[in-house]
């Protein structure tokens, strides 16, 4: 029989770790091997990872701006679909790296979410699932919207009252 349905293509991924101070070479290789079997063991086939030596992790992108030129045209060269981060990105790095890769970023986190939704087989394993996806999506929109509430009101020296849904927010964080 003749299969119609579109084939789905293999995501291609690139891993990206930073070596920060207080982490060795050998540390990070190892935690990027492991990155390496998760998102094999999520379908995607990796087709390259960098690494970038830094103090601290940068406020916009993680990595330097520099770094992230070089990755964005790599990733069109390799035809990278998914950009796998090996820690925890906050949520404009987030947004500001997809918004320059032009593809999906993930970080560690994300990716394991990803594994166990995959593999959820019973209704109640679906829903636990996905109440950790919402639940870690929800904790980046309450940080976004705390780092804007101080943006907001740290800077002008103005306390504006915040909104009781905020307040909320940020308080259950």
């Amino acid at each position: 029989m003749i299969e119609t349905r579109p084939q789905k293509t293999q995501e291609r991924a690139l891993l990206i770790g930073l070596e920060k101070e207080g982490v060795s070479k050998w540390d990070l290789q190892d935690s990027l091997d492991e990155l390496r079997e998760l998102a094999n063991s999520a379908g995607a086939k990796v087709v390259d990872t960098v690494t970038q030596k830094l103090r601290k992790p940068t406020a916009p992108y993680y990595i330097g701006r520099g770094k992230a030129e070089s990755i964005k045209d790599s990733c069109q060269d390799q035809q990278v679909t998914s950009v796998i981060f090996d820690d925890e990105l906050s949520p404009a790095q987030g947004r500001n790296l997809e918004n320059l890769f032009a593809r999906k970023v993930l970080d560690r986190t994300q990716l394991i979410l990803d594994i166990f939704a995959q593999r959820a087989r019973s209704r109640e394993g679906r829903l636990q699932i996905e109440l950790a996806q919402l639940h870690e999506s929800w904790k980046r929109c309450a940080r976004r919207a705390r780092c804007s509430d101080k943006a907001e009101n740290g800077i002008s020296g103005l306390s504006l009252p915040l909104s009781a849904t905020q307040t909320r927010a940020n308080r259950l964080c």
